[in-house]
């Protein structure tokens, strides 16, 4: 097919690599997502907003395991225990972890439901906040933020299955305000035209940033 008759850029084998799962996933969603759009525009509910953050965070889980190569750093869905002892943490999406497993419910069954881990927290590397949709500023849960950093947990990120096009920036800006340290999605979407567009870039930003605290480790190591 012919292109505009300017030059594409080079994509390197490795970024293809990383991209394979995400643009996979991102194929699997957006069909969902362009599925609901009613002639207004508006967004028709067809399933439940905890079912679509669940399945997204799952799929996710799978594409971190994929990037982790050595898998010194592990990813589960979890509760992060405090320091005493006493309490856990709000639930956490995908907890990055390098072992301090402390409990485990249901997962070393044969075929299990699910796989849910308790993990202490000085073994935590980052936790990752997953949304379906992020359409405005106000989406952004500061509370989760600060109820993570008061288990110890220095790196919360918060992942976004989709964004409306014209509020990215805005939600980025939000989300750095309330703690958080990183910020990505996975595709824009455009509520007015039903479209979507896969967020190469912040998909390349995730990937670097995955890897990044595999190697945090490996210098600490004696």
């Amino acid at each position: 097919m012919a292109n505009s008759g300017v030059p594409l850029a080079p994509v390197g084998t490795g970024t293809l690599l990383d991209h394979e799962g995400l643009a996979a996933l991102h194929r699997r969603l957006a069909e969902f997502r362009l599925a609901s759009v009613q002639e207004d525009g508006s967004l028709e509910r067809r399933m439940l907003y905890f079912v679509q953050g669940l399945h997204f965070s799952a799929e996710l889980i799978y594409v971190i395991r994929a990037l982790l190569p050595t898998k010194e750093v592990e990813a589960h869905w979890g509760h992060v225990l405090r320091g005493d002892d006493i309490l856990c943490s709000p639930e956490c999406d995908i907890i990055l972890h390098r072992n301090g497993k402390r409990g485990r419910w249901n997962g070393e069954h044969k075929d299990p439901v699910f796989d849910f881990w308790f993990i202490q927290p000085e073994a935590v590397s980052a936790v990752i906040s997953c949304k379906s949709m992020l359409r405005a500023p106000s989406d952004v849960d500061a509370a989760f933020c600060r109820n993570l950093q008061g288990y110890g947990v220095k790196h919360v990120w918060l992942f976004a299955e989709c964004c409306e096009s014209a509020k990215v920036d805005q939600v980025e800006a939000r989300a750095k305000k309330a703690g958080y340290d990183k910020f990505f999605h996975l595709y824009t979407f455009d509520p007015k035209t039903g479209t979507d567009t896969p967020s190469t870039s912040s998909w390349d930003a995730f990937a670097r940033a995955v890897r990044a605290l595999e190697k945090l480790g490996r210098s600490r190591k004696p």
